[in-house]
């Protein structure tokens, strides 16, 4: 269990007897290929109207497929970032660049609205009352997205899109090459 603490370990319920038996067999196979001497077969009983067993493997003997992996980053880290993941640096870039220029665009023209309202409340022409501020805060926005900030937005959500399905679409074809690949090289 000392080099076990190492490593997350991920349990497989197993019920049916034959599915443990080959579970045990094929553990045992990947412990011999794997030269890893530290890793056990840990069980336990519990009582059900069958009985139960754990099977402890290490996590890494379930990898995550590339394209989840950069769809993933894309989706929730940033633009581009599931190309980095892949190495593909160039397209990481251009879809990073480009989703920084649209928000800060954007928040250039949201910056402007507030200033304008800020302005209008020190000069006096619009009083400290919370309901006038609203409906000029309303006013302004629906204003600014008339003349184009809705434009911004969604070419920020696109292109966040776009760089997802291009990350999942680029991953898909390297898990392909690495299948293609994997047989050769064992």
């Amino acid at each position: 269990m000392q080099a076990a603490e190492e490593y997350a370990q991920c349990r497989l319920m197993l019920i049916d007897k034959r599915r443990i038996g080959s579970a045990k067999t094929q553990f045992k196979q990947n412990r011999l290929l794997n030269k890893q001497p530290w890793l056990k077969i840990d069980y336990h009983a519990y009582s059900l109207n069958n009985v139960t067993q754990t099977l402890s493997v290490p996590f890494e003997s379930f990898p995550m497929k590339k394209a989840l992996t950069a769809g993933l980053l894309s989706a929730f880290v940033a633009p581009g970032s599931g190309h980095f993941y892949l190495q593909h640096k160039r397209s990481a870039l251009v879809f990073f660049v480009l989703a920084i220029l649209s928000l800060g665009l954007l928040l250039q023209q949201v910056m402007q609205v507030a200033q304008l309202i800020s302005l209008d409340i020190q000069t006096g022409v619009l009083p400290l009352d919370m309901g006038m501020i609203a409906a000029e805060v309303t006013k302004q926005t629906t204003a600014t997205i008339r003349d184009g900030a809705d434009k911004l937005m969604y070419g920020f959500i696109l292109c966040w899109l776009i760089a997802l399905l291009d990350s999942v679409r680029l991953g898909l074809k390297q898990d392909k090459q690495d299948a293609v690949t994997a047989p050769h090289n064992a």
